[in-house]
């Protein structure tokens, strides 16, 4: 063996080493948000420098999504590595969000789209073809500093468009028009397509739609998971009535392929029970119940946040969702109406901080607890807890009733928010002393809910009015014992709903006391 044979071998060992210590300096975490309105954030513009991130998508900082990343990025710290150049930094959390109003799977997500410029009944607006989404998203991984060929999460929210939502809002709306559940030619659309609007493909042709897109995400994106975000309910008050010609004092008529104010006509006020009735179930309720169902063939996950939005409808007394007229006050145009406000977009912002946070192995330093609702309450009779109704829409200004009688029993109700722990106990606790207080706990009825532990969504348990006396005050709460994911073998930390406070009548309603 030669001099320079020995040398070569030699130094191999020396190679080896200082390849293995070469710093990775990729990202650990890339996550891609693509979708349409409801991903982009239509209906909540910014209130503070630009309206929109990318204006020609609606595109906003304030869609849930954006936020979601600010609390999460701020989790990850960026490393410190020292390459052959020097010292260099590495953010360890990018993200990168894409999503555009109008956008459909065949124009959005794998092919070019106009943006809202096709959208605008008032002429073009900003001249802008945006390239298809996973495109952008494939360009941004692959380009430094990242130098990724794969991003790990997709969040993706797409399919409403393509059944013709758009479409739809406005026929329920159309002052001019007739009923728009008695449409045929919606039905029609609604399961077929439109032959004149390719885009527009209709139930019937959803499925393999959905398919033919993951396969090309798969490809050229690679993701190590899918993530698919459920559509909101919009229709229904605090009370859980369906929306029913709701008057918000503004009204629209048509003009051309959209509406414009006027002082004749109606818009909210227009849409009948009935329509609120085919739009939750024909549109909401089926899209999400259909892509939920193509989720789980695909092995995407599948986020349900209709629980969450459904007391917080248009026409209730805290809206979550825009009308014609607060979207015309917030970004002068109607392409926000029927979509969340910035408060409604937190609820995205609750559930991807969650659910990013597991799946990324990112660890919170506090729970993320969203909006705890105040309570409800439900008459039933006692035993087989037959349904008796509440008694809401009688009684301005009484968020429920509640008969004082030995026959009856009242369904308590509690909206969990999503929450990033794991509840290992959950009861409703009713005091005839303020917890404030500090009541004894002989004094504390506990009621555990029907059902068992529950993760998030609304929490019941039947509250005995037969216990107490005509005018006694009563304090109520939801009481809570959770541990974080993160850390199952913690001890459970224990916190407690807001304390309502009600006056028992009778024959009157529960009453929210104000002494």
């Amino acid at each position: 063996m030669n001099k320079q044979t020995l040398l070569l071998f030699a130094s191999l060992p020396l190679l080896a080493q200082s390849a293995a210590k070469q710093p990775n300096t990729e990202p650990q975490h890339l996550i891609a948000f693509l979708g349409d309105s409801f991903a982009a954030g239509e209906g909540a513009p910014s209130n503070t420098g630009d309206k929109w991130v990318n204006e020609p998508c609606h595109l906003s900082q304030e869609n849930g999504r954006h936020r979601a990343a600010e609390i999460l990025g701020a989790l990850v710290p960026a490393r410190r590595v020292f390459t052959s150049s020097g010292f260099k930094t590495v953010d360890d959390f990018q993200v990168k969000d894409v999503a555009c109003t109008g956008a459909t799977i065949t124009e959005g997500i794998l092919g070019p789209y106009a943006g809202i410029n096709r959208m605008r009944p008032a002429g073009p607006g900003p001249n802008s073809i945006q390239p298809p989404q996973i495109d952008q998203i494939e360009s941004w991984m692959k380009a430094s500093p990242r130098n990724r060929d794969s991003v790990d999460t997709v969040v993706i929210s797409i399919g409403g468009n393509d059944v013709g939502f758009a479409k739809i809002i406005s026929e329920c709306m159309n002052p001019l028009a007739g009923d728009c559940n008695d449409s045929d030619y919606l039905q029609s659309m609604m399961n077929n397509g439109n032959f004149y609007m390719p885009h527009l493909i209709g139930y019937n042709r959803l499925r393999q739609a959905f398919i033919d897109m993951d396969a090309k995400i798969r490809e050229k994106l690679k993701p190590s998971r899918i993530i698919l975000v459920g559509y909101p309910n919009g229709l229904r008050d605090e009370y859980g009535n369906l929306c029913d010609e709701f008057n918000e004092n503004f009204h629209i008529l048509p003009d051309g392929d959209g509406f414009k104010p006027s002082s004749f006509g109606g818009a909210t006020v227009h849409v009948k029970a009935p329509e609120s009735s085919f739009i939750e179930t024909e549109l909401i309720a089926r899209i999400n119940t259909e892509r939920k169902s193509i989720a789980a063939n695909l092995g995407w996950q599948f986020i349900d946040i209709q629980p969450f939005t459904r007391n917080h409808g248009f026409c209730s007394n805290k809206p979550w969702f825009n009308t014609p007229k607060t979207t015309w006050r917030d970004q002068e145009d109607f392409n926000g109406t029927a979509h969340p406000n910035a408060t409604g977009y937190k609820v995205y912002q609750n559930f991807l901080v969650r659910e990013l946070a597991r799946a990324h192995g990112i660890r919170l330093t506090s729970p993320v607890t969203g909006h705890h609702e105040q309570f409800s309450f439900q008459l039933a009779k006692r035993g087989g807890g037959q349904f008796i109704g509440d008694f809401s829409d009688r009684f301005s200004g009484f968020p429920y009733t509640v008969l004082h009688h030995r026959n009856f029993v009242a369904h308590a109700k509690f909206l969990l928010d999503p929450n990033p722990s794991r509840f290992t106990e959950i009861r409703l606790e009713v005091s005839s002393t303020d917890f404030a207080f500090n009541p004894p706990a002989s004094d504390i009825r506990v009621i555990t809910p029907a059902g068992g532990l529950v993760q998030d969504g609304m929490i019941r348990a039947d509250f005995n009015t037969a216990q107490y006396d005509d005018n006694d005050l009563l304090f109520i709460r939801w009481r809570f014992k959770h541990v974080p994911f993160w850390d199952p073998a913690a001890a459970p930390v224990v916190s407690y709903s807001t304390v309502a406070k009600y006056r028992v009548h009778g024959i009157l309603p529960l009453i929210p006391a104000n002494d």
